[in-house]
């Protein structure tokens, strides 16, 4: 009984752990972000915005050729918006335009990251570009990478936008916790849940979804079960020597171009 007793004990010194430093399980980010050049990426410049919580974010901005679309980018959980140059630097080479987000907490960025609080981040980038950058709503590509896409789907609920792309997407945090963790209360104990799979149904937009065969740190299963959930028009792209973050950025870039030439989001001398 005794051994019982500790055992007991220590499960529950464990869940009470585990909930206090959850945080550091979800976001792992870094400060060292230089200026946009420093990545290879001159012709980007630097913006900030102040959400409405009052913490300051740092964007990159390159426009885009005249009426073609703009990627609001969401990158995933770990390093900063540096890390992703290349997948920047892929959309501007085809004439997009390009708003890159620096969560807060990440790089310059100011706060701690929180689901709330890259909620308030995804939004503050979409009016900057809508009332600030000019740039028309349907014109809009919200690009969510892995964690980002939790983003992408809430703010693709609320507003009709050109399109919303979701590379490495999740069910839910709490799903993809359970299936990592299962002798926990999971359910019990997150903060940050991002239920993407319960709000997929009522996005307003075209949908892109993209994701490797190979991927072990989000099944692509995941990615599978959200298009099924989704409402037309929609896409998905199965990608079998592909894992997490081995994705070739010219070829995302091609793919995000094809579907948005679809979806009439291209002028029409780019139409085919």
């Amino acid at each position: 009984m005794e051994f019982i007793a500790q055992a007991g004990l220590a499960y529950i010194v464990f869940i009470g752990a585990m909930y206090y430093f959850q945080d550091s399980f979800l976001y792992f980010p870094q400060k060292d972000m230089l200026e946009p050049s420093e990545f290879g990426l001159p012709e980007f410049e630097p913006l900030g915005v102040v959400t409405q919580d009052e913490e300051r974010l740092m964007l990159w901005w390159k426009p885009p050729l005249p009426n073609y679309p703009v990627v609001i980018y969401f990158h995933g959980n770990a390093g900063h918006l540096g890390m992703r140059a290349e997948k920047l630097a892929a959309f501007a080479a085809q004439g997009l335009g390009v708003l890159g987000v620096s969560w807060r907490g990440y790089g310059a960025s100011t706060g701690l990251p929180s689901e709330r609080g890259l909620y308030e981040d995804g939004r503050a980038a979409l009016v900057l570009a809508l009332e600030h950058l000019g740039v028309a709503q349907e014109k809009i590509i919200l690009y969510g990478e892995s964690l980002g896409t939790g983003v992408a789907v809430q703010l693709g609920t609320l507003d009709k936008l050109g399109l919303i792309v979701l590379e490495a997407p999740y069910l839910s945090v709490v799903k993809r916790a359970e299936e990592k963790f299962p002798y926990l209360p999971i359910r019990y104990m997150l903060k940050s849940r991002f239920d993407s799979v319960g709000k997929i149904g009522a996005l307003k937009s075209p949908l892109l979804i993209l994701h490797g065969e190979r991927d072990e740190i989000i099944p692509v299963r995941h990615g599978r079960a959200l298009l099924e959930a989704a409402p037309d028009p929609k896409k998905g792209i199965f990608l079998p020597t592909v894992g997490h973050s081995d994705f070739s950025p010219q070829l995302l870039a091609t793919e995000v171009m094809a579907y948005a030439r679809e979806q009439g989001l291209l002028p029409e001398r780019d139409q085919p």
